[in-house]
């Protein structure tokens, strides 16, 4: 025995609200991986200055201890006070 029922209006909405997300979806993850936030002027300063420092440890032109002072100092760090 077989029969059939017409389908249910809603189902048809539920479809298309589906597809509408899947769009979306799709758009944000592709937006997403196109938006790189740019880094401000300052940070590319500081990230070349410990590239070089990195650079001037691997010569030999200074300590561990040195590399560590120059870094905080590059990055300008502020210690927090207990």
């Amino acid at each position: 025995m077989k029969t059939v029922l017409p389908a249910h209006p809603h189902i048809y909405e539920f479809i298309r609200l589906l597809q509408e997300e899947h769009v979306f979806q799709r758009h944000q993850a592709e937006e997403s991986q196109i938006q790189i936030r740019k880094k401000k002027k300052r940070n590319n300063d500081v990230d070349l200055l410990l590239e070089q420092l990195l650079q001037q440890f691997y010569d030999g032109q200074f300590t561990q201890m040195d590399l560590a002072v120059k870094c905080d100092l590059a990055v300008k760090t502020s210690h927090l006070k207990l």
